[in-house]
């Protein structure tokens, strides 16, 4: 049924054996929850986009300790595609805090990178796969993440994703 009690669950796949296949290492079903607000401006946020400081305090030890209790393995963070581009580097170590709290709580994530709707038109295609580089590579180096969800299925993405992650899950 469709029936998920909230949770959106992703299907294992299987391997040309037969064998099943999971992103997670426990080889578990995932069973996710996105958070919302965080590091893109939504409705939990009343539509505002919130400073480093707040995103800090917006999801706590407690919250990622209920997500468990619920059954949540996997959490996924939608983060601007530049997140881990950018030379100040602040998003990424909130970002890398964040999944620290919910790794000690006993779950992975899976990265969902969003392209802000205002700069779509002011971002060449070169520096866009610049930005998916950076966030694989980011991805890849961090334990918590077991996959990365890219803004579109642009071929050129894949490619800049393969080029520093040939094995993470996009």
């Amino acid at each position: 049924g469709c029936d998920l009690g909230g949770l959106a669950t992703l299907q294992n796949c299987t391997s040309s054996t037969g064998t099943p296949r999971s992103l997670r290492k426990d080889k578990d079903l995932v069973k996710s929850v996105t958070l919302s607000g965080a590091f893109i401006p939504s409705f939990a946020t009343g539509g505002e986009a919130l400073t480093m400081d707040e995103v800090k305090q917006f999801y706590t030890d407690k919250d990622f300790e209920e997500m468990v209790k619920l059954g949540v393995n996997t959490i996924q963070i939608l983060v601007p595609c530049d997140a881990f581009y950018t030379s100040t580097g602040d998003m990424a170590v909130t970002i890398t805090q964040l999944l620290n709290e919910a790794a000690k709580a006993g779950l992975s994530a899976i990265i969902v990178l969003v392209e802000p709707d205002d700069t779509t038109d002011k971002v060449t295609a070169e520096v866009v796969d610049d930005h998916i580089r950076a966030a694989a590579a980011y991805a890849k180096s961090d334990p918590a993440v077991i996959a990365l969800q890219l803004p579109s299925s642009t071929p050129s993405l894949l490619s800049s994703v393969r080029s520093v992650a040939t094995k993470l899950p996009v």
